[in-house]
């Protein structure tokens, strides 16, 4: 048994099937609307529905390995853009719904 876990911890094994993570904050309709766009593209994605704080949601999401986490705050819905994050590298970046959705779509995960 020891020597399948060490075989397995060698392969670089996803540890979720989650491509995005969505980070509502005190936006839950805007959060879950976008997170059907999504999925009708194809994009596996999730909602944080249990209202951790930021950073424990950014953690939770690294630890299982989600590429890609958007954040829906009352200052995105007002400028029509959500920030997204990419979690490998950290950049962030401000996207319309529209170039957002197509983004993610194209991306090969």
């Amino acid at each position: 048994m020891c020597d399948a876990l060490q075989l397995a911890k060698s392969y670089d094994v996803k540890k979720t099937v989650i491509q995005v993570y969505v980070i509502p904050i005190k936006t839950y309709k805007h959060s879950l609307l976008l997170a059907r766009k999504l999925r009708k593209e194809g994009v596996n994605t999730s909602v944080d529905l249990n209202e951790r704080n930021i950073s424990k949601n950014l953690d939770y999401a690294d630890k299982l390995g989600v590429p890609f986490v958007v954040f829906i705050g009352e200052d995105e819905i007002k400028k029509k853009k959500y920030k997204l994050r990419d979690m490998k590298t950290g950049k962030e970046q401000f996207l319309t719904e529209p170039r957002l959705v197509k983004l993610l779509a194209s991306v090969r995960f």
